[in-house]
């Protein structure tokens, strides 16, 4: 980056190309399965297995459930279950049917319109002698390329709108970028966007102010070292002593300017320092990781690659990952929006999103921050921007839940169902988003006339090895710097992640919610005493549900591994009281403001 003498960057910083080109979009629709025919008669007098099949009708499209399940089942026969083998079958022990492992999937069928792809399996043993007869499924099938084929269409051109403000100065002396976005993309055979700058890159307005620290700074090491030499023949004629007191009031001046040196660079340059969204050896996007950190696809899980635009402008990548849609509103399962760490993006928490999913039955919205992953930069990772992004990304779930089952469809997603979990700084971003949220209900200004335009409150949070504030962090990262405790309180931290303050104000202004905490007792990132400070502070508030759960052996990221079975089970134990508590919630029309006694 460019210095106040430096000449200011020149040319793009990113290109862009387009893509999806001449795809339309398309109405939702179910897919369709045909029914299962008739079993078929048994294969053998004994010992015997019975199949039967069926097939995909008709393929879903748009937002419709996606086909899944099995194609093929069997059953045994002859005997069936549950009744005696015939003694003429009988020659020698029971040998159980077992199943060849899954095959790979196949090619998807099509390339539009709807396709499938494939798995089988065969049977390596049958069975015999009143062994156990196979009963699990030998085909299943998944479906793919759902979006429509062509149709003729009148040709659309490219359309590019104006160019937004400039965006903050990085820092002193630094940049700025400013955007336009492409308002309509070319169709069928339209004229394509001319190839413009979408992205521009400008050195910022001089500032006076910049270079005054460094200045200060080098300021105190030019007057030591004029003072030094001013000194140096008074030191020749005190002796020894004299010397000693010389030495050690030169060594204290470099040393504090040292320090306060260390303290400029790290003020300035404390959000490249905090952010981390490419650590090393790894790639930004996760579709350039390693198997099975590219998408949830090869976890088998059904989902949806989502893009979430911000209020600023900024696109975010995102994952759904659902259950299966429903056509009662009491059994739609809950959505958990998970707020990753800080290093790495979402492909490196799949298989936790896989257990989530597995293991709780929930649905699973998680998404890149700005500057991680596949998501726009945007102005650069900051809180802001991530209350932004969250935001963004809550607004998402509650729109798709308020559409869900319109014109008597299929049920997804429930607003008053859905869940923030955060760990590590994710934590501090869902504590923030319920925060903002709740402040925007208590400005009676912000609530719409129409109820269903808001956001509703969630119905709980999850923290896991979550920090109190930076500030704090800050001095378990450097603990030399408690001396400098008085500049910590100055507004030196672009970024403050004030989690207890956060947690303080939601707690005390909304009492039917539910928070659960986990804490890995060998975290070495943030130490688990700020994870007690966050109980001990809710445990005064008491919140409609509390739980605490600690691992003596879980660390900052491993805690759901390490924990394993006793993990998941405390999970489930903290949804249960979360279900239980759904109807006091429910009586509460207003997001359980009126019924908290805080409005």
């Amino acid at each position: 980056m460019a210095n106040d003498c430096g000449s200011p960057p020149a040319g793009q910083s990113r290109e862009s190309r387009f893509c999806n080109v001449d795809i339309p979009c398309q109405g939702s629709k179910d897919c369709l399965l045909t029914p299962w025919t008739s079993w078929n008669d048994c294969s053998s007098s004994c010992d015997g297995v019975s199949m039967r099949s069926r097939k995909v009708a008709e393929f879903g499209h748009g937002d419709g459930s996606f086909c899944s399940g099995a194609l093929k089942e069997l059953k045994p026969c002859n005997p069936a279950r549950q009744t005696q083998l015939l003694d003429e079958c009988v020659r020698g022990p029971p040998v159980d049917c077992e199943l060849h492992p899954w095959g790979q999937w196949t090619e998807c069928t099509a390339t539009c319109g709807g396709g499938e792809r494939q798995r089988s399996r065969h049977i390596a043993q049958e069975a015999y002698n009143g062994g156990f007869g196979c009963q699990e499924p030998l085909v299943e099938v998944l479906e793919c390329a759902r979006m429509l084929c062509h149709e003729v269409h009148d040709p659309i051109d490219c359309v590019l709108g104006e160019w937004h403000n400039w965006g903050a100065c990085t820092s002193c002396g630094g940049e700025r970028t400013r955007k336009r976005h492409i308002l309509m993309f070319p169709q069928n055979g339209g004229k394509e966007c001319p190839p413009a700058d979408v992205v521009q890159t400008n050195a910022c307005p001089y500032n006076h102010n910049c270079g005054t620290q460094v200045t200060l700074v080098l300021g105190l090491v030019f007057f030591s070292a004029s003072k030094a030499g001013q000194d140096d023949a008074e030191v020749v004629e005190t002796g020894i002593i004299g010397w000693l007191l010389w030495a050690a009031t030169r060594f204290g001046q470099m040393l504090l300017v040292l320090i306060v040196l260390f303290v400029v660079v790290l003020v300035s340059r404390q959000r490249s320092i905090l952010y981390v969204p490419v650590p090393p050896g790894t790639q930004r996007s996760p579709k350039m990781g390693p198997r099975m950190f590219r998408s949830p696809e090869e976890w088998q899980l059904p989902y949806e690659a989502v893009t979430i635009l911000t209020e600023d402008g900024v696109r975010l990548a995102a994952w759904f990952v659902y259950q299966p849609a429903v056509s009662s509103a009491d059994t739609v399962p809950y959505t958990i929006l998970y707020f990753h760490g800080n290093a790495g993006n979402i492909g490196h928490r799949l298989e936790n999103v896989k257990d989530m999913y597995k293991q709780l039955s929930v649905n699973v919205l998680i998404l890149d921050y700005r500057g991680y992953g596949d998501s726009e930069d945007g102005s650069g990772p900051s809180e802001h921007g991530f209350l932004q992004d969250a935001e963004a990304a809550y607004r998402w779930l509650v729109q798709r839940a308020r559409k869900s089952g319109i014109n008597g469809g299929s049920l997804q997603i429930r607003d008053d169902r859905i869940l923030f979990f955060g760990r590590s700084i994710g934590g501090a971003v869902a504590v923030k988003l319920a925060a903002h949220v709740l402040k925007q209900k208590h400005d009676e200004a912000s609530i719409p006339k129409d109820e269903a335009g808001g956001l509703p409150l969630p119905a709980g949070i999850v923290l896991e090895n979550t920090f109190t504030s930076l500030r704090e962090m800050a001095l378990q990262m450097f603990p030399f710097l408690s001396i400098l405790r008085p500049l910590l309180r100055a507004p030196l931290l672009f970024d403050e992640w004030a989690s207890a303050e956060s947690l303080q104000f939601f707690a005390s202004n909304h009492k039917l919610w539910c928070c659960c905490l986990f804490s890995g007792l060998q975290d070495q990132i943030v130490p688990p005493a700020q994870m007690r400070e966050l109980y001990m502070l809710l445990s005064k508030q008491r919140p409609r549900v509390l739980k605490c759960f600690n691992f003596p052996m879980g660390g900052h990221n491993d805690t759901p591994q390490i924990g394993g079975a006793d993990y998941w089970a405390s999970f489930k134990k903290f949804m249960g009281l979360v279900k239980e508590s759904e109807s006091e919630r429910e009586t509460c029309p207003k997001a359980q403001l009126l019924c908290a006694g805080r409005i």
